[in-house]
């Protein structure tokens, strides 16, 4: 009886555990998920805005053989929620997502450093 009652016990402590980790592991993923969303959401539309200020520029300043009448200043983004998530990525992401994620701030950054070199022209 006493034997039962400490490998019932033990089996309960196992599935508790498990169950435990098995919902932090999908509450984390879910948080980062929408944390990542969020990020590139924001990102997506400072570069639309980019877009829109390089073209009103180019449309309303810039014409051939002069220089353009005030400076541009430009930094390029340093993405500071995907450097502290970056080391949590592959544990909570398939595969294909990972990819789908490096490749959108690879093309960011990208991005940030055409818009950067404009501005230093």
């Amino acid at each position: 009886m006493q034997h039962e009652s400490i490998q019932a016990t033990i089996l309960a402590t196992l599935v508790g555990w498990l169950i435990t980790n098995v919902v932090s592991f999908f509450v984390r993923r879910g948080r980062l998920r929408a944390a990542l969303l969020a990020d590139i959401m924001l990102n997506v539309a400072g570069a639309n805005e980019q877009r829109a200020t390089l073209a009103k520029l180019i449309t309303n300043q810039v014409i051939a053989g002069r220089t353009i009448a005030f400076p541009i200043f430009y930094n390029v983004g340093e993405y500071l929620l995907y450097k502290a998530i970056q080391q949590d990525l592959p544990k909570y992401l398939r595969k294909s997502e990972l990819v789908k994620v490096v490749k959108f701030y690879q093309a960011l950054w990208t991005l940030d450093v055409s818009f950067n070199s404009l501005a230093l022209t």
